[in-house]
């Protein structure tokens, strides 16, 4: 779990408002991954969590990635975008480098039988790797096609 400690829905309710006139970009995406976090614990009938809040983030992150390619292809200005997507980033866990993901990839393909590490067992793999926190899929999945080739 990160163990980075994450205000609370509360917390970052009253920051947006604190800050809505002195950093309006922070406010607005404050407001966003409140709400959204909101609107998914209230749709399972319960109250947010900090979980709901890094799954929101993670989401939010990927849209203003797609985002802010599709701007740039139609070469748009990306400037609003881009600084929303610093702000969201801080409410993930930190990536792990690539030194970190080679290693994970090695354990966990040390712990499988020899019979199991092959491109057929390439799904169970990543699903293992995915449950590391802070890894990064594609390069999890670029070294794990190396290793199994």
């Amino acid at each position: 779990c990160y163990s980075r400690a994450m205000k609370s829905i509360s917390e970052l309710t009253k920051e947006a408002m604190v800050i809505r006139n002195s950093d309006p970009v922070r406010s607005k995406v404050l407001k966003m991954l409140v709400g959204d976090a909101k609107k998914v614990a209230k749709e399972e009938n319960r109250e947010a969590t900090e979980a709901d809040l890094l799954a929101t983030a993670r989401r939010q992150v990927k849209e203003t990635e797609n985002a802010i390619g599709l701007i740039k292809q139609g070469g748009g200005d990306t400037a609003e975008y881009e600084a929303e997507l610093v702000i969201l980033r801080t409410f993930l866990p930190p990536v792990l480098d690539e030194a970190a993901i080679t290693s994970a990839v090695d354990r966990v393909l040390e712990s499988l039988p020899a019979e199991e590490r092959n491109k057929k067992s390439m799904g169970r793999i990543m699903g293992l790797l995915k449950e590391i926190e802070g890894m990064d899929m594609k390069v999890a999945s670029a070294c794990l096609g190396k290793k199994l080739s």
